[in-house]
């Protein structure tokens, strides 16, 4: 027997939900105040799609707009306040939300989640032979302030910079190095070093604990950096980093003070004779 779901509002979110229920094979009823679908919230964006405007609601920022809105004819939310236990427990959950300091990943898994959620409707599409009037198009923002603009471009050079190392934008919404693989953890490293853009670089013991993969990913990272204004201390105990970062010079130390120097072909006999037959 099948199962009957009824889907209340036919905007594009119920309509696509109701599709794909009714893919899985259940018998779906779609209900709607309004003669057509999409005639209410996504008749008015235009059925614009736009993954980037994904900025959670909850910020302080929200709550000092939502406050002055109130008294706006034209404001883009209205609240009713009269009074109602479900509503002030929602308003509680609202502001317990807003200082949580979860404002920037909440928003990076908003727009993880809304990227793929538009892929969703270009595939159905596709499936489904619908021709219309599709533009694939960027949006152009408007900041109000230096701040806002910096913010925007400093989030832009993290995912150009994330994409050269081969990072997965996803990792961008996780706390800082919170279930971090010791690889990830290395990568982000890296990936700061990028960012940050420093004319002197100690990369202390980076092939630690590292697969082949996170390991040539690392040095990459640090061959794409390397140029004359740059300096780079590489701390390693393996000669393998060095297969693949080949230094100019290499030190060999020992308690403290460096015992031999010479070029890349020390790091070799290092590696044949061990570091107690190193004169």
């Amino acid at each position: 027997m099948r199962k009957k779901v009824a889907v209340i509002g036919a905007g594009i979110a119920g309509t696509t939900t109701a599709y794909s229920l009714a893919k899985q094979g259940m018998e779906v009823t779609l209900i709607d105040s309004r003669r057509y679908p999409a005639m209410a919230t996504s008749y008015a964006n235009g059925g614009q799609l736009s993954a980037s405007n994904s900025e959670v609601w909850n910020t302080p920022k929200n709550l000092i707009n939502g406050i002055k809105w109130m008294f706006k004819k034209d404001a883009p939310l209205l609240f009713n306040p009269s009074p109602s236990l479900q509503k002030y427990k929602w308003i509680l959950g609202f502001l317990m939300a807003t200082f949580d300091g979860k404002h920037k990943s909440k928003t990076q898994e908003t727009i993880e989640l809304a990227k793929r959620a538009r892929q969703i409707y270009f595939d159905i599409a596709d499936h489904e032979g619908i021709d219309f009037d599709l533009l694939k198009e960027g949006i152009l923002h408007f900041y109000d302030n230096k701040k806002e603009l910096n913010a925007a471009e400093f989030l832009k050079l993290v995912k150009e910079k994330s994409k050269e190392l081969g990072i997965d934008e996803k990792i961008l919404s996780r706390q800082l190095n919170v279930g971090f693989s010791g690889g990830e953890k290395k990568k982000n490293e890296i990936l700061q070093m990028k960012i940050l853009d420093p004319n002197l670089i100690v990369l202390d013991e980076t092939d630690s604990g590292l697969d082949i993969d996170a390991l040539k990913t690392i040095a990459d990272g640090v061959n794409s950096s390397r140029n004359k204004e740059k300096a780079f201390l590489v701390i390693t105990h393996y000669q393998r980093l060095l297969d693949y970062i080949k230094p100019d010079h290499v030190h060999v130390l020992s308690d403290g003070k460096i015992i031999k120097s010479g070029n890349k072909e020390l790091a070799l006999e290092l590696e044949k004779k061990g570091y107690k037959k190193i004169n």
